[in-house]
């Protein structure tokens, strides 16, 4: 459980994202170690007809875990693990 102003700056930025980003945080289709503490959740996703991969570092030692940033890019090859 969280302190309530936690729980405030969470609902904050949860409503600053869409769906989509909300889905990748919550449920991504992977997560791959990044630098130090970070790990990369990761989903492709279909904007206005094109696959982007969504990428958002999340530091999970943290508690509760912190999104460090979140950003999409179109070089999915680059950055995707699974076969």
């Amino acid at each position: 459980m969280c302190s309530p102003l936690t729980a405030l700056r969470l609902k904050c930025v949860i409503q600053e994202i869409g769906t989509t980003e909300e889905k990748a945080l919550y449920a991504p289709e992977e997560k791959v170690p990044e630098v130090g503490d970070i790990t990369c959740y990761q989903s492709r996703v279909e904007i206005s007809g094109k696959t982007y991969l969504l990428r958002v570092m999340v530091n999970e030692t943290m508690n509760p875990a912190l999104v460090v940033t979140m950003y999409r890019t179109s070089k999915i090859s680059k950055y995707w693990r699974k076969p």
